[in-house]
């Protein structure tokens, strides 16, 4: 069997969408190893790509959220003659001669009008318009929609995709998330000015992301607390929500509120490892994947009730409106007091994790793969 892929966005400082990529090829080689494998990448991302003897990195230098991915890129797929081809995202070329799959991470840029306020007013336009040109038609000549949360299902389907060809497929957390340390963690918080006992925000800094939210409910925080406060911990990963900076000048946080920009995806885990908990307050997320890693490291969570998240973390994390400010100063205090709390969360977060494991998406993917190329 001949497999396509999109790997365009594949980043060798990754975001989310990159690190899904890369997880959807281990688990395609893993699900059909007798496969050929041919994967379009830029070439910053073939430097990252998994080496294995039945991936083919083809070069394909234009960027993935583009009208060349919905129709020149066709002509490149179809000349390859692949039998089956995956757009890890919500774009994919339209008039292509094989099954095509898309995943969904989210439609935010469908159904949030304040998406990209972050940029230039005429660039927002342009977004806005384009989202609703091309990702909608995507959807509808994709054979099968691959949703990364039933409630990314839900969206899907409000969007007028019929129910039969979408499929839940969850995120994965790669193995080296793990309670357990590498032997490596305190060189590794060393080297980035760290202690173990913060509160952790991993995301970019965009509207949705809720962090001036987060920011005055931990001045509310350090304002109850009778105790030694726990300092916050931003790893920012990009982003331009410009009011993040501004409510750190306004409250006076710097003193409390580190900032991280870019870290590592090695050093992730252990900085996951020594936080007290890692903290994800969003207006919506189609999955929140710090949140399954941070499971997984045995680090407690505490979400907001926008989109998937609850459903993510399950039982496993205390879940609390996105804008009940008092709620979440409250929530900081009793993690920062409660021992046998945050053992009680590290006992079940492991555990819930353990949906989100590499195996998961591989048997998922080897199902879904091969129902289309039987039809």
């Amino acid at each position: 069997m001949r497999i396509g892929i999109d790997g365009r966005a594949i980043r060798s400082e990754p975001d989310g969408i990159s690190r899904y990529s890369q997880q959807l090829i281990r688990s395609v080689v893993a699900a059909f190893p007798q496969a050929e494998l041919t994967v379009w990448c830029l070439p910053s991302g073939r430097e990252v790509l998994l080496s294995q003897p039945q991936i083919r990195p083809v070069i394909c230098d234009r960027h993935h959220l583009s009208r060349f991915t919905t129709h020149g890129f066709a002509k490149i797929v179809n000349a390859a003659k692949v039998d089956l081809f995956h757009s890890p995202f919500f774009l994919a070329p339209w008039k292509v001669e094989c099954p095509v799959l898309v995943t969904v991470h989210d439609l935010m840029a469908l159904e949030m009008p304040d998406f990209f306020d972050d940029s230039h007013p005429l660039v927002a336009w342009y977004k806005r318009l384009f989202h609703r040109r091309y990702v909608p038609h995507s959807l509808e000549v994709a054979d099968r929609v691959l949703a990364v949360s039933r409630w990314v299902a839900q969206r899907v389907e409000a969007q007028g995709i019929s129910r039969d060809k979408i499929r839940v497929l969850p995120n994965s957390v790669d193995s080296r998330f793990i309670a357990a340390s590498s032997g490596s963690d305190h060189e590794h918080l060393r080297s980035l000015g760290l202690s173990p006992g913060f509160f952790l925000h991993v995301g970019r800094w965009k509207r949705y992301k809720n962090l001036p939210f987060l920011l005055e409910a931990y001045q509310k925080y350090l304002a109850r607390t009778a105790r030694e406060p726990l300092h916050l911990v931003l790893c920012r990963g990009g982003g331009t929500d410009r009011r993040v900076d501004r409510v750190l000048n306004q409250l006076n946080l710097r003193e409390h509120v580190r900032v991280l920009e870019h870290i590592p995806d090695t050093l992730l885990p252990a900085v996951y490892r020594a936080a007290t908990a890692l903290l994800q307050p969003s207006i919506c997320e189609g999955f929140g994947l710090p949140v399954a890693e941070a499971m997984a490291c045995g680090t407690p969570v505490v979400v907001s009730n926008g989109g998937a998240l609850p459903e993510v973390c399950g039982d496993a994390g205390l879940v609390r409106n996105a804008q009940d400010m008092e709620g979440w100063a409250e929530v900081l205090e009793r993690l920062a007091t409660e021992p046998d709390l945050r053992a009680d969360l590290r006992v079940k977060g492991i555990a819930q994790s353990a949906l989100f494991r590499v195996e998961q998406m591989t048997r998922a993917i080897a199902g879904i793969y091969g129902e289309l190329v039987q039809r």
